[in-house]
């Protein structure tokens, strides 16, 4: 997921209604979501972003920030870091 965050770029979900990808993409309005199995909805909500770029362009960005703020290697890193240590501090 973080790959296709990271381009920018908008994404179509087309994923179970509980699943962590669309509540994701919802939360942080960084994708067009389907959520059902509905043929019409998926090719109006297709056709609605490819047509409208200014919902590109927020779907981009808003991808770009979440990519930068839960996907990127350092901060995971450190994230993993600071939870090793404070492992060890609580034994």
């Amino acid at each position: 997921m973080g790959e296709y965050l990271s381009v920018a770029r908008p994404v179509l979900v087309h994923a179970p209604e509980d699943s962590f990808v669309c509540w994701y993409f919802k939360q942080y309005e960084c994708g067009m979501v389907v959520d059902r199995d509905d043929v019409n909805q998926l090719s109006h909500s297709l056709g609605r972003m490819i047509e409208d770029s200014d919902l590109q362009s927020q779907f981009g960005r808003n991808a770009r920030e979440r990519a930068c703020i839960d996907f990127d290697q350092n901060v995971i890193r450190e994230n993993f870091i600071n939870m090793l240590e404070k492992v060890v501090d609580e034994c």
